[in-house]
């Protein structure tokens, strides 16, 4: 087996442990979840509604930094109220781990290619990940 052959073959390893990790399968049921559930779906309309509607209002004139901050007081609030449904929430905190994950791999392989990582481990440095080691 050649180098690039050793390299594609680690990379379908990778992919396949990804496709079976809690993780994934977390973001993927609580993605069904959220796409069989009519109320999760309707407050998800309704923010978007709400976001498109308040972006058209500014698509003739550029809004004042006061009228902005409003708009996004309004769509931060409507989106804090949408994510009290449980199944929303479970699917933005479920999509969050699933990036995170990936973000974590991504910084682990440039690592290792060019020697380089992003400290993505927050203040507590690499004792709160468990990832690197």
């Amino acid at each position: 087996m050649n180098n690039n052959d050793a390299i594609f073959e680690k990379a379908r390893e990778l992919g396949e442990l990804i496709k079976a990790s809690d993780v994934r399968q977390r973001s993927e049921e609580a993605s069904k979840a959220l796409l069989s559930d009519e109320t999760a779906k309707g407050l998800i309309d309704s923010y978007n509604k709400l976001r498109e509607d308040k972006m058209a209002e500014f698509t003739e004139k550029q809004p004042t930094q006061e009228e902005a901050q409003e708009v996004n007081n309004v769509l931060q609030a409507e989106f804090e109220k949408m994510a009290e449904n449980d199944i929303i929430k479970e699917y933005l905190e479920a999509a969050r781990s699933y990036e995170m994950v990936l973000g974590q791999m991504d910084s682990i392989l440039k690592h290792f290619i060019v020697g380089e990582q992003e400290n993505q481990c927050g203040e507590g440095g690499c004792a709160t990940c468990g990832g690197c080691h």
